[in-house]
């Protein structure tokens, strides 16, 4: 692709406003104006324009709220040692690598490998992911993190980097509130879809958000007698709570929403869409009821989606969801 100057673009998008014929001469004037300032602020690069270094460095200073984070403590993953190839494992890079022939390995692999072993097995696959975007996101956070100053990973610069991630991660909480600070973020809403029952975070880095996934995926998972309790069941259980009924369980969603919103959630959050469709038809709480109390293997196909659909319409309509405490 051949670089164009700034007054060879302007020639060419005037030309283009010509061709046009913008009747509007005001229009065309404004369009002129616009493209003339895209022109020019190609020329504002570091170094070079100190408007620009003003402006980016106002732009710096401007704290980021994080809106969708998955932050897990290293300790959620047991007793390991994390490296570079840790923290890739753990990463949506991971999926490209995998995507480029590369092969996943779980944290006890990991810990087994060497440098040199893992860039032998997925050293070839890592660098075909070069141009993803979660490949170039990644190599920034270590540039911004790390000072990290190469554009891509290699054989032969890993190794520094691993070991000072090794070092970091040795004592966690406090490299992550350092690193929370250097990439200036103020807050991260914290989507904790692996304990989307758990309330407890820390607020002075995170705002809780609400899952809303097993409230309407788990509706059809009531265990039969002698089975054991799984995911909104086995929880509801463990407070005391016995949902035999539509009515019991639906009482049961009412105190979760309670609980959050007692916790400061922010949101709730709807991630369905991986798993099932996200057509959510009205359904009849007579009907949806009756399908809750049948056994699930009695359930004809499309039955126990008539359940999810009413969970769902219920924790937006209805009152006793308490889905304004959290969005007022």
């Amino acid at each position: 692709m051949i670089r164009q100057s700034p007054v060879q673009i302007f020639v060419h998008l005037r030309k283009k406003l010509v061709l046009m014929k913008i009747r509007n001469r005001h229009a065309s004037k404004l369009c002129l104006i616009l493209a003339a300032a895209a022109c020019l602020c190609q020329q504002c690069t570091p170094g070079n324009d100190p408007t620009y270094d003003r402006l980016k460095a106002y732009a710096d200073e401007i704290k980021v709220i994080n809106t969708h984070e998955h932050q897990h403590w290293p300790e959620e993953f047991g007793d390991h040692p994390f490296g570079l190839f840790h923290l890739v494992s753990t990463a949506y890079l991971m999926s490209d690598i995998v995507s480029a022939g590369g092969e996943y390995l779980d944290m006890e692999q990991l810990d087994s490998l060497s440098l040199e072993e893992y860039w032998k097995l997925n050293g070839q696959a890592l660098d075909y992911s070069r141009s993803t975007s979660y490949y170039s996101h990644f190599i920034r956070g270590f540039q911004k993190l790390y000072g990290f100053r190469d554009p891509y990973f290699t054989e032969t610069n890993i190794h520094e980097l691993s070991a000072r991630v090794e070092d970091n991660y040795s004592d966690y909480r406090r490299w992550f509130d350092s690193a929370f600070q250097k990439a200036g973020f103020e807050l991260m809403f914290l989507d904790q879809y692996w304990k989307p029952f758990n309330t407890e975070v820390a607020g002075e880095y995170y705002a809780l958000v609400f899952h809303i996934n097993p409230l309407v995926m788990q509706a059809t998972d009531r265990p039969s007698v002698g089975e054991e309790s799984r995911g909104i069941y086995r929880e509801a259980e463990r407070e005391g709570f016995v949902l035999s009924t539509f009515d019991q369980y639906l009482d049961y969603c009412t105190r979760l929403f309670e609980k959050n919103v007692a916790c400061h959630a922010v949101c709730i959050k709807n991630s369905m869409a991986y798993s099932r469709s996200l057509d959510y038809e009205e359904v009849p709480f007579e009907e949806a009821k009756s399908l809750y109390e049948k056994p699930s293997v009695d359930r004809k196909p499309g039955e126990a989606k008539k359940i999810q659909d009413y969970v769902f319409h219920w924790i937006i309509d209805s009152p006793r969801s308490k889905l304004r405490g959290i969005i007022d």
